[in-house]
């Protein structure tokens, strides 16, 4: 049952489309493998698996080319730009998961604001433009 599970990972089918993609763009197994770093047999073998699992041949291959069929014209017609959108969002993700974020509330005596806040807060601004930073309410 685990092995059942592991075929059909979200990580693996993302591979499979990531594969089909690539050999759709260089319609080649050998040029694909080596932009994404793995053997034209693992490629040949995410895109015969992407094509059992929704049930149609994509590409029409012979010993000296490899085309789209009219069902892999379809389906990279909705799949690329849907891969494009995942991806897209991952790096904005990763981006914002490597900066900081999120609302910090200090209390601090006054007198630690000039000696050690204020020089702190300046730092951090200057590094972190991007941010809008509200203005600091003092205790009345």
């Amino acid at each position: 049952m685990r092995y059942e599970a592991e075929l059909h990972s979200p990580a693996r089918r993302a591979r499979r489309r990531r594969g089909f993609l690539s050999v759709a763009q260089h319609r080649s197994f050998r040029r694909a493998a080596a932009e994404l770093g793995v053997t034209p047999s693992a490629i040949s073998q995410a895109v015969r698996s992407l094509e059992t699992r929704i049930g149609a041949v994509l590409f029409t291959r012979t010993t000296r080319s490899v085309g789209l069929t009219e069902a892999g014209e379809r389906f990279l017609s909705r799949a690329k730009p849907a891969f494009e959108e995942l991806v897209a969002a991952g790096e904005v993700a990763r981006e914002l998961g490597q900066r900081p974020a999120g609302l910090l509330r200090l209390s601090v005596p006054r007198a630690v604001v000039p000696i050690l806040l204020e020089p702190l807060i300046a730092s951090f601004c200057l590094a972190y433009r991007e941010h809008g930073f509200p203005t600091m309410k003092q205790p009345g």
